[in-house]
C-alpha cells in the first residue's frame, strides 16, 4: 500500500472536495482542522500507520488543557473536528485506505451558558423600560427593534431607513441579512425563503426610532459617522454593530434591570411567547417571526409562569365543570 502523509492528504481534501464548495466559514473550520491535526501528528505520520488508539488519543488531546487552548475544547467542539476528520477518512478509504474513526469516544468538557433562553413578560418590560433610559447608543435602538419585532441579529443588521422601515403601514419590512463568512462582511439572502416578510411593529418603535433617525444624521452630518449604506445601525467602521458588542450591552443593562441575563437571540423566544401567550394564530407567528414551519412557532416558545399560570386557569375552570 502506497505511503500518503496524513497532513499532506488532509490539505488536499479540503482543495478538492471543499474549497469553492462551502462556505468560507465553513472553510476556515476545516483548515483549523488541518492545523490541529499537523500539530498533533506531525508532517510525517502517514494514513497506513493511522490507528484507532492514535486517533482517540488525538480527540483526547484536543479536550485536554495540553491541547489547542488551556481550557480544552469542548464536547460540542470536538465532535464537530471528529466529524470534520471523519469525511476526509471516509474519502481515504475509498481509495484503499483504512479507517481508525469507527466507534471513537468523543471527549471534552460541556460548554456552559450563563444565559437564560428568554425571559417572563414582567422582566421583559423591566429590561425594556430599563434600556430606554440608557444614553442613545447604536445597541440601545437595536435591542429596541430586537424586543418589538423579534428579528434575527444578522437581519436587523440590514435595515436600511430608506427602503425598511414603513411608519405609515406601521412595517417593518426584512429582505436581508448580513453575513460575515472567512473574514468577509457581505449583505446576503435570509436564511430560509420565509424570513422574507413584512412585520406588524407597535406604533412606539417608529417614535424611538424617529429620535435615533435625528441623533444619526447629526453624527453623519458632523462628518463624526459614515453611513454609505443608510443603515439603521452603523459603526465608525461602516458596517453594523457586531453581535458580541450587543451581548456585551445586554449583559450590563439585564444586571442593572436585576433580570436573569439574556442574549441577542433571546429576543425571538421572548417575541414568541408573547405571540403565543394571548393564543395569536399559528400562521400568523410563522409569518411574523421569518420560520420555515408553523411547528417552529412552537418551538421557540418556552414555558413561562405567565404561560403557567394561564394554563392552571384554563384546567381549573374545565375541571369545576365536570365536578
Amino acid at each position: 500500500m502506497k505511503k500518503v502523509r496524513l497532513v499532506a492528504f488532509f490539505n488536499q481534501y479540503i482543495d478538492t472536495f471543499k474549497r469553492g464548495k462551502i462556505s468560507p466559514g465553513r472553510i476556515a473550520k476545516y483548515e483549523l482542522a488541518a492545523k490541529y491535526v499537523e500539530e498533533y501528528f506531525g508532517k510525517k505520520k502517514t494514513l497506513n500507520n493511522l490507528s484507532k488508539y492514535n486517533y482517540q488519543s488525538y480527540l483526547n488531546w484536543l479536550a485536554s488543557a495540553d491541547g489547542p487552548n488551556k481550557q480544552g475544547l469542548s464536547k460540542t467542539t470536538v465532535a464537530d473536528q471528529h466529524t470534520i476528520f471523519k469525511t476526509a477518512i471516509l474519502e481515504a478509504i475509498d481509495m484503499g485506505q483504512m479507517n481508525p474513526t469507527r466507534n471513537v469516544k468523543i471527549t471534552g468538557h460541556q460548554a456552559t451558558h450563563s444565559t437564560e433562553t428568554t425571559l417572563s413578560q414582567e422582566d421583559a418590560e423591566k429590561l425594556k423600560n430599563t434600556i430606554l433610559e440608557a444614553t442613545d447608543t447604536v445597541a440601545k435602538y437595536f435591542c429596541l427593534v430586537q424586543f418589538y419585532t423579534g428579528v434575527r441579529y444578522q437581519e436587523v443588521t440590514t435595515l436600511k431607513w430608506d427602503s425598511d422601515i414603513d411608519e405609515e403601514n406601521e412595517q417593518i419590512i426584512i429582505d436581508e441579512a448580513f453575513k460575515y463568512d472567512g473574514g468577509i462582511y457581505r449583505f446576503g439572502s435570509t436564511k430560509t425563503n420565509a424570513g422574507y416578510r413584512k412585520i406588524d411593529v407597535h406604533k412606539h418603535l417608529f417614535k424611538y426610532l424617529k429620535k435615533w433617525k435625528a441623533s444619526q444624521a447629526q453624527d453623519v452630518l458632523s462628518g463624526k459617522l459614515l453611513n454609505p449604506h443608510n443603515l439603521l445601525f452603523v459603526t465608525n467602521n461602516t458596517y453594523p454593530i457586531s453581535n458580541s458588542a450587543v451581548n456585551k450591552y445586554l449583559k450590563y443593562w439585564c444586571e442593572k434591570a436585576e433580570v436573569s441575563r439574556i442574549r441577542s437571540h433571546s429576543f425571538r423566544h421572548v417575541r414568541s411567547d408573547f405571540f403565543t401567550l394571548p393564543e395569536t394564530d399559528s400562521i400568523y407567528i410563522k409569518d411574523q417571526l421569518g420560520y420555515a414551519s408553523i411547528q417552529q412557532s412552537y418551538e421557540y416558545a418556552s414555558a413561562t409562569e405567565e404561560r403557567r399560570q394561564k394554563n392552571n386557569q384554563k384546567f381549573e375552570s374545565f375541571f369545576e365543570e365536570i365536578l
